[in-house]
């Protein structure tokens, strides 16, 4: 049982190696273990920041997850938006806690005005371009 939980972590650092490094300076990010929870979660650590005392970003928290609805990656330099205090997922739109109705805000500029694509899964922001993709779970009858 371990064994598959320790597996398990492995395939998800590998899945955010990339965002492991802090942006500005390159260096490896350091784990906030005060937000260090729990081993069987499924980031052992959600929040980061840069150990380069020398950076811009030292001392920036960054806060790492994944969408509840359709398990993209959460990176609070990307998904800067937040509604109900949880970042919204810039592909399908979602709140982390599934609260949310994705297309009611823009993800990218916290819009409000978000169409419809017809006939698809999609809405596209009248301010900024950006498209989500509903999950089957939140779809509605427009």
């Amino acid at each position: 049982h371990f064994i598959n939980k320790l597996s398990g972590w492995v395939n998800r650092v590998i899945e955010i190696k990339e965002r492991l490094k802090c942006r500005s300076c390159k260096s490896v990010l350091r784990s906030n273990w005060i937000y260090s929870k729990s081993f069987t979660a499924v980031y052992n650590t959600t929040i980061v920041r840069c150990k380069n005392t020398n950076c811009m970003e030292y001392k920036t928290d960054i806060y790492l997850s994944h969408c509840q609805a359709c398990k993209e990656i959460i990176d609070s330099r990307d998904n800067v938006v937040k509604n109900n205090n949880y970042y919204l997922c810039l592909h399908c739109g979602a709140g982390e806690d599934g609260v949310d109705i994705p297309g009611k805000y823009c993800p990218k500029c916290n819009g409000t005005n978000m169409n419809h694509i017809e006939s698809t899964r999609k809405y596209k922001c009248n301010s900024c371009s950006h498209v989500i993709r509903l999950t089957k779970k939140y779809i509605r009858s427009v």
